[in-house]
């Protein structure tokens, strides 16, 4: 038996469905690992869309990670369905690993191999889809906080107030300890889900009014406006062991890292943001060079 004959034995309905109007609903790519650009949109034209990494799939993803045939949607009365069709890495819908046919809402999150979708779909898609291309350039879609330009944007309003109002303003870098060892032994899919399980960690472990965002890499920033350095040193302290007691799951693997963690808080001398930035930094390398899981300040 073929491959298109095994994938068909997955349709349980005639794909030939009444009442739904193709083309109506989409996919938006909103993140991928090659960084390559983010503003995709697939629309859902036929009433059965395949995806996988053989060019003769109706969506064809050139990732490694993503088998020949790996998932499918079908139009199932005025629903999709998404299924998986015994792909290597599995499919994944919002952090779930699917094992059976789901059907899905708008706003839904598919990820296959590196690759991360948003299903959109109601009377306005066209509306969605451009609100969805402006959270896309501020917002780090693997973790779901914002990015470094987004980051960089507060800082530069957070340090005007800062000195407006003569307000103590403090800056967190943490850095995974030998995320490359994680990446290494596990695999890129695992990683991701160690490094967006690392940046919910972190936001549990901060106050409303700090803005987690990922700043590269395997690097999480946070910004404590009103915000001394003692006082910061202890929220950093509660990340760092938060962390520290972590594990995260994934297909059967149990995952624990550590981070280091920088803290460095404004001085009137700094002449702009970036100085606050870099002696963050430069005491997030103490703490590596030092052992790494600590905190230096």
């Amino acid at each position: 038996m073929g491959i298109h004959e095994q994938d068909t034995l997955v349709t349980v309905n005639d794909p030939a469905v009444e009442g739904v109007v193709y083309g109506t609903d989409c996919l938006v790519i909103i993140h991928r690992r090659d960084g390559l650009p983010l503003t995709k949109r697939l629309d859902l034209s036929r009433p059965v869309m395949r995806i996988g990494r053989d060019t003769t799939n109706d969506i064809v993803l050139e990732d490694t990670e993503v088998s020949r045939r790996h998932a499918r949607l079908e139009a199932r009365g005025r629903s999709w369905v998404l299924m998986d069709v015994g792909s290597t890495n599995g499919t994944f819908l919002n952090d779930r690993e699917l094992d059976a046919c789901v059907k899905l809402k708008g706003g839904d999150r598919l990820k296959i191999g590196s690759q991360i979708f948003k299903f959109l779909t109601g009377d306005d898609v066209e509306s969605a889809y451009h609100d969805e291309i402006y959270r896309l350039s501020i917002t780090d879609n693997l973790t779901g906080i914002p990015n470094q330009r987004a980051l960089r944007d507060e800082l530069r309003r957070e340090l005007s107030r800062a000195r407006r109002h003569a307000l103590p303003t403090t800056f967190l870098m943490l850095d995974i300890d030998r995320f490359k060892d994680v990446n290494d032994r596990f695999g890129h899919l695992a990683g991701d889900a160690v490094l967006a399980r690392v940046a919910s960690a972190v936001r549990e472990a901060t106050r409303d009014g700090d803005m987690v965002a990922r700043y590269g890499g395997e690097e999480i920033a946070v910004l404590m406006p009103q915000t001394d350095l003692p006082e910061a040193c202890g929220v950093a302290e509660r990340i760092r062991t938060k962390i520290e007691a972590l594990v995260t799951e994934y297909r059967g693997l149990s995952i624990g890292v550590t981070v280091s963690i920088g803290c460095a808080s404004l001085r009137p001398e700094d002449a702009d943001f970036e100085d606050l930035v870099k002696r963050t930094d430069d005491k997030l390398y103490e703490a590596k060079s030092a052992g790494r899981n600590r905190l230096a300040s």
